[in-house]
């Protein structure tokens, strides 16, 4: 991931990225370990930063074998490079009913505009809304 984020974002070449859950924990770590990355903007639909019902099931069900369920429970690192870069445009999109994850408090992190919306966990890509509110933010339409 680091390898496609980089580059020149002055010359031209500079990207905008949208995740989901745990792709945005993927995402803000690479651009964490990237000093020159191409990201001006990232938007996030209900990102990986602390657990929620199911996932805090999931664990006592594995006996927390699953890595990617470890890493969720872990308050750390689930909300590991919350700040990734400062300059980076940052929209964070979180769903009213989530069964997966919970919402954190991001009034810390500068450049980053977080709002609710009528979604689950797993709806949250596929609302209309969502997809309003992200080409608006993205592309001012």
């Amino acid at each position: 991931m680091v390898k496609r984020i980089s580059g020149d974002r002055e010359a031209g070449k500079s990207i905008g990225v949208v995740t989901h859950s745990f792709g945005d924990w993927v995402v803000r770590a690479a651009i964490a370990r990237a000093p020159e990355h191409r990201v001006t903007t990232l938007v996030s639909l209900t990102p990986l930063m602390r657990f929620g019902f199911l996932t805090g099931l999931l664990s006592v069900v594995s006996g927390n074998r699953i890595p990617e369920v470890m890493v969720i429970m872990d308050p750390d690192r689930a909300s590991a490079n919350a700040d990734c870069d400062s300059n980076v445009r940052r929209l964070v999109l979180w769903s009213w009913i989530d069964e997966s994850l919970r919402s954190v408090d991001l009034s810390h992190v500068s450049n980053l505009e977080a709002r609710r919306v009528a979604a689950t966990h797993l709806s949250i890509p596929l609302q209309p809304n969502v997809h309003h509110a992200v080409a608006d933010f993205m592309f001012g339409f």
